[in-house]
């Protein structure tokens, strides 16, 4: 089993509780870790033995262009999609930043980082 790293997907959106966030947006990042069985691909060299980056990179896009009050709502709009359209993922890691809070003026970001699984219903948390 291998990890496969989409880091830094930077979006402009506008999510957020207040409607200061609504209206002024703000700057997100999106960080994915991708737990998927490698072998296959790299004996073959093959982009159909693996998973298409920017296939998933698309998904992300998708979800951020819809407005959301929560980080949490956004990490399960991505999670389970990037599952259900790449069965070949086996868990997905979703981190979702907000940098520079509107209502934490010396907070450099916030982030939900959630954890799921192909196969299973749990879930793992953590975040700041």
């Amino acid at each position: 089993m291998g990890i496969i790293a989409i880091e830094g997907i930077e979006i402009f959106a506008y999510h957020g509780v207040y409607p200061v966030e609504r209206e002024a947006g703000n700057r997100f990042f999106v960080d994915l870790y991708l737990e998927a069985d490698l072998e296959k691909a790299a004996k073959s060299d093959a982009l159909s033995d693996t998973v298409d980056y920017h296939a998933v990179y698309k998904v992300v896009l998708e979800h951020m262009e819809e407005p959301a009050n929560l980080l949490e709502t956004l990490a399960y709009r991505i999670g389970p999609d990037i599952l259900a359209r790449f069965q070949q993922i086996e868990a997905a890691t979703v981190r979702v930043r907000k940098l520079s809070p509107h209502a934490m003026a010396h907070c450099r970001e916030t982030y939900v980082e959630q954890k799921f699984h192909q196969k299973e219903d749990k879930t793992e948390k953590s975040g700041n």
